[in-house]
């Protein structure tokens, strides 16, 4: 009876299972006789269970953490295709263009107007006491300190209105005006070369109305023909001016608001993105060869939860995403929305501003915007973008012995060399690119694989071997289910012989 009780303990499903499994272990404590070599086994088992299961909880918490890993790519290219390049003439207005009219106008209304964004402005609003850190006055309350009226007199805005309507009869426009009246470019004023061939100025050049009146983009038109690339790195491969920024044609006044500085801007920028000169424009002055190396960057983010970007994001009047973009239609909105008028540099259909609008409606809702600009224009970062970072040096011109000929090449004395002329290189440094690419710090399947490692190392187990549990438990309870009902016994008395005859003998 006893060896039978233990043959049948020992093929219970469970025996079964723990010396058949592949994890490890399990064998161990169901064959072993000694019960402290049982205990160890296990203490053993529990260990590698309670180690296993902790690190792939950490594994789980860092995952939806979810943390992210730049990917660098240095990329090299036989030719790169060359970006956009807008100039602007620190001067906004040509004198030989104003009559005396233009001339009151702007110095009654230039004052009031000017810096309607970002543009420069000696009296802005962006002063340290504005941002007040517990001091006294206006300041403490948010309240913008007084600008200076400028050479305005006792003008104001109804009266610089009704002198308009007495000006320009016919109607004024600052888009029009801007246009007509500001800085031409002409073979007269700008030498343009690109990899030593000459540039056609009408075809190779776009004008753009921006902060700094009417500007010009070279290689504008993105995929433009002939296609517009760089296939020799360093100077003389890529864009060469030689401008004559005409001192003379100099309108600008400190008593406006005016840039008091002279020269060139410039941006080198993607040819989707709309130049920004108020921010990302650097400046060249007359007299000086400045040489711009560029390099290029590729960046590539992700969209939540791992990053910020958001594909989806639409845009009105740009194909493509960016911040740039993003910013300039989020004031548009803010613009079209509470004055239903637009600035002269904004893209779209609208009304330019007339200047009593600028004064009373645009610039009230753009310094607002300045102040809250991350609650009024929440721009997300492009997912992919291409930048452009410019690195300049200069060197003087004219030297003593060449000053001659230059003075001769480009028609002017040669006093005027060191005030009108200046020349700019701009050139690719290297024809390779980075590419800085955002992407999961663990990915879904690192996190399977970390699942396994840890699991395998501490426990011995496989896929299979889960397989085998859930396979085991799932038959356990099935049995347990199905099992038959066991069903009452019926004890009879079983009688004594003796009476048993009796009872026969009573009946005969």
């Amino acid at each position: 009876m006893g060896t039978e009780a233990t043959t049948e303990e020992e093929h219970t499903p469970e025996y079964e299972f723990a010396t058949n499994t592949s994890a490890h272990g399990f064998a161990r404590v169901a064959d072993n006789k000694y019960t402290l070599s049982r205990v160890i086994w296990v203490l053993l088992i529990l260990t590698g269970f309670g180690v296993a299961t902790w690190q792939i909880t950490m594994r789980f918490i860092a995952y939806y953490k979810y943390d992210t890993t730049t990917k660098i790519t240095m990329t090299f290219s036989k030719t790169l295709q060359f970006p956009a390049v807008t100039i602007c003439n620190v001067n906004k207005y040509l004198k030989s263009q104003l009559d005396q009219t233009d001339i009151d106008f702007l110095d009654q209304a230039t004052s009031m107007l000017n810096p309607y964004d970002y543009a420069y402005n000696p009296y802005s609003y962006e002063d340290y006491s504005y941002y007040d850190y517990g001091g006294s006055g206006d300041a403490a309350y948010g309240v913008p300190p007084a600008a200076p009226s400028g050479n305005t007199g006792s003008v104001n805005i109804d009266d610089l209105m009704a002198n308009i309507s007495l000006w320009y009869p016919g109607g004024f426009d600052f888009a029009n005006f801007t246009k007509e009246k500001g800085w031409q470019l002409t073979d007269t004023n700008i030498h343009c070369e690109f990899k030593g061939v000459k540039c056609n100025i009408s075809k190779s050049f776009t004008p753009v109305l921006t902060e700094y009146g009417l500007c010009y983009t070279f290689n504008a038109v993105p995929n433009s023909k002939p296609r517009v690339f760089q296939d020799q790195p360093g100077i003389g491969n890529g864009l060469k001016l030689i401008v004559n920024i005409e001192q003379s044609e100099y309108t600008n006044k400190m008593e406006r608001g005016d840039p008091i500085e002279v020269g060139l801007l410039f941006q080198v920028h993607n040819q989707s993105e709309p130049p920004m000169m108020e921010t990302k424009s650097l400046a060249v002055p007359p007299g000086f060869h400045a040489y711009a190396g560029v390099k290029r960057t590729d960046s590539a983010e992700m969209e939540p939860p791992y990053g910020i970007c958001d594909r989806a994001s639409p845009l009105k009047y740009y194909s493509v995403y960016t911040m740039s973009a993003c910013v300039q239609e989020c004031k548009l909105d803010h613009m079209m929305g509470n004055c239903t008028c637009k600035l002269l540099n904004y893209p779209g259909p609208g009304e330019v501003c007339s200047p009593k609008q600028i004064v009373e409606c645009v610039k009230p809702i753009l310094l607002e915007i300045k102040k809250n600009f991350t609650h009024m224009c929440p721009c997300k970062i492009p997912c992919q973008s291409v930048n452009y970072e410019t690195y300049l040096s200069y060197a003087k011109l004219p030297s003593d012995e060449t000053a001659p000929e230059v003075a001769m090449e480009y028609g002017v004395a040669q006093s005027d060399i060191e005030k009108n002329i200046l020349v700019l290189d701009i050139f690719f440094q290297d024809l390779n690119y980075v590419i800085s690419e955002q992407l999961p710090a663990i990915e879904s399947s690192g996190l399977i694989s970390d699942l396994g490692g840890q699991f395998g190392l501490f426990m011995g187990f496989s896929l299979l071997t889960l397989v085998e549990f859930i396979e085991f438990g799932f038959t356990r309870l099935i049995l347990f289910i199905c099992r038959p009902k066991k069903k009452k016994r019926t004890i009879t008395p079983v009688l004594p012989k003796e009476e048993s005859n009796s009872k026969s003998a009573f009946h005969y």
